[in-house]
């Protein structure tokens, strides 16, 4: 059995946040092809503390965030919060 660990946000310099609070350019090309096929829900498993849910969700998606790290969902609901933001937050493990 594998024994899973949340990622510890508090291990992580200033440059290396400024790179998690940022999407991923691999990840346009993806989302513009979902929208193009009409897709309206995600499921953003391994969402961290959710740059690419928040994306999702201003690009009019549903979506929901899932991890295991409560420290990187504690700052996705902050930004939820904070920005009215429409997205369900679940913690938990993926496998």
């Amino acid at each position: 059995m594998i024994d899973s660990k949340p990622w510890d946000w508090n291990k992580i310099d200033q440059a290396s946040k400024n790179y998690w609070e940022t999407p991923a350019d691999e990840f346009l090309p993806i989302l513009k092809r979902w929208k193009e096929k009409g897709f309206v829900s995600v499921l953003d498993l391994g969402s961290g503390t959710g740059r690419h849910s928040i994306l999702l969700n201003d690009e009019d998606f549903d979506v929901e965030a899932f991890d295991l790290s409560s420290e990187g969902l504690e700052k996705l609901n902050g930004e939820i919060q904070k920005n009215n933001l429409k997205i369900k937050v679940r913690t938990g493990d993926m496998l």
